[in-house]
């Protein structure tokens, strides 16, 4: 079984030297790779943004490990490596920044008391995956929020789910993401919410299993109509 990760934050750039970031490390889909890697005839590939690319520590020898920077460049490996290796399972973990400057060449000067920039919305990659992969391939996405309340967590994941035809939403809010506790919402396409509390590796974990679960569901009722 092929399944391909996005983890990390992207960096959009401002000039030549300096850009924009966020918060994210991709510690999560690091886990979630390594727990995937140790089930037989899974294969695994990590798109990792620049701050988890620093870490290769953090991610098993056996996971094939893709770098991304800015939103751009994410879309392009994300294409390629659908295009060449169509996977059965993607979790868009990635933050992908929702805007980008207009960036300018060279570099700005840093003289001026103020600057102001100008956004552009991106393209949100993970409402083209389901084009992109076609009505096989399980999908999960990843929301976070802060400071949401969990109706608020659940009713935004299934908004997501119905958007993007997503099988799954993995949603998630920062204010409870503190000392190695990575607590989770998983809500699915069908069935209730539910709700792990726990370490980023019991969380990943349980995100992993339930996706495997969903691929098997899907081949196993492909089965039964043809």
């Amino acid at each position: 079984m092929d399944v391909l990760i996005t983890a990390g934050g992207t960096q959009e750039p401002i000039d030549d030297v300096r850009f924009i970031t966020n918060l994210s490390t991709g510690r999560l889909g690091a886990h979630l790779a390594n727990w995937l890697c140790q089930h037989r005839d899974v294969q695994v590939t990590l798109l990792s943004g620049p701050a988890l690319s620093a870490k290769p520590h953090w991610v098993d020898a056996s996971v094939s490990l893709v770098p991304f920077t800015s939103t751009v460049d994410l879309q392009g490996k994300l294409q390629e490596q659908i295009r060449v290796r169509k996977p059965q399972l993607v979790f868009m973990a990635a933050a992908v920044a929702d805007y980008s400057p207009i960036p300018v060449q060279g570099k700005r000067p840093s003289g001026a008391e103020q600057w102001t920039l100008t956004m552009r919305r991106n393209e949100k990659l993970l409402d083209q995956l389901r084009c992109w992969c076609g009505a096989d391939t399980v999908l999960c996405g990843f929301k976070l929020m802060s400071s949401a309340s969990e109706p608020e967590l659940i009713d935004t994941a299934r908004a997501q789910i119905a958007r993007a035809e997503l099988d799954l939403c993995v949603a998630n809010d920062l204010q409870y993401i503190v000392d190695g506790a990575h607590p989770v919402w998983l809500v699915s396409a069908q069935g209730e919410p539910e709700h792990v509390a726990g370490t980023k590796a019991a969380s990943a974990a349980r995100i992993g299993q339930l996706g495997l679960d969903l691929v098997s569901r899907r081949i196993s009722n492909s089965k039964k109509r043809s």
